[in-house]
């Protein structure tokens, strides 16, 4: 039933003009492919779509919409087609992405406000329609206007976060394979379950969400430049570094990379930062040439 349920959220979407382009082409592609290829209709089949074309014909509403995308994945091709002849309301999109070393701020089109890190990428359409949903890949800290007629949702890879009006952080990178969650005032729902409150941070990996206290002050500290690793791995710090400073980063030693190093800077320089981190712990050598590091 999991497809099914996707099918019916992904028509939803399309129907109220808030796909991205991406699924505006999946769905296109769908639809062009059920009409090129007919399929019988059992008769009780053939009756129920004709209810819809009857459905289609008197209302137009978001009832209709819901029932239509339950007979188009139940049916099949038929109830799809009906369906697609209400045409989609393209919606145009706002793409912003902050590159490596530089933090981007936001205003949405409600006059929420979003600080953007680095090598993040956040996507959202230019006039918000019944809800107000964006695209997130990477870190972000939104604080959300309230207004409860218009939830506020924030998608990753991973996580769909729903909030009315509050202030929290989000950070999703593909390629450190975990999210969180972190509220700072207010309260947010992920994935229509778990409630995060003030004080508390979301944490996703394996397929698996736990939530738990967190130091706010530490967490929120990118915004204001400063970088806090407490017990991580040098792999993981190395990792944060790149999009930080916009720099490579090799580490040479295998051991090295799962080596736990804690430390803080306010707004230093990759260099400063290199020399610190290498005197603590167990220590590292390093060479810095232009923005190419090699660590042994």
């Amino acid at each position: 039933m999991e497809h099914q349920k996707d099918a019916i959220e992904l028509l939803e979407r399309y129907r109220t003009g808030i796909c991205t382009p991406e699924e505006i082409k999946r769905v296109d592609d769908w639809f062009d492919r059920f009409e090129q290829e007919p399929v019988p209709l059992h008769a009780k089949h053939k009756e129920v779509n004709r209810a819809v074309m009857r459905m289609i014909r008197g209302r137009k509403n978001y009832v209709f919409l819901r029932v239509a995308a339950v007979l188009a994945v139940l049916l099949g091709i038929s109830a799809l087609w009906l369906f697609r002849q209400q045409p989609a309301t393209r919606v145009a999109y706002l793409d912003i992405q902050a590159m490596a070393g530089e933090k981007k701020k936001i205003i949405l089109p409600d006059g929420s406000r979003v600080l953007l890190n680095s090598v993040s990428h956040l996507r959202f359409p230019e006039k918000f329609a019944a809800n107000r949903e964006l695209f997130l890949d990477g870190e972000a800290f939104f604080e959300v206007n309230v207004d409860e007629e218009h939830p506020f949702i924030v998608h990753t890879d991973s996580l769909d976060v729903q909030v009315l009006g509050t202030s929290f952080n989000v950070s999703s990178y593909k390629e450190e394979q975990r999210a969180t969650v972190t509220v700072a005032s207010g309260k947010v729902q992920v994935n229509d379950s778990l409630v995060v409150n003030p004080g508390e941070q979301l944490t996703y990996k394996n397929g698996l969400l736990m939530k738990a206290p967190v130091d706010t002050t530490a967490a929120l500290a990118w915004q204001k430049g400063i970088l806090i690793f407490k017990d991580q791995s040098l792999e993981s710090i190395c990792q944060r570094l790149e999009r930080w400073y916009g720099v490579s980063i090799e580490i040479r030693d295998q051991p090295l990379k799962r080596t736990r190093f804690s430390l803080t800077q306010n707004n230093e320089t990759i260099s400063n930062v290199m020399e610190s981190l290498s005197l603590s712990g167990k220590g590292f050598r390093y060479k810095i040439t232009n923005r190419e590091i090699i660590i042994w």
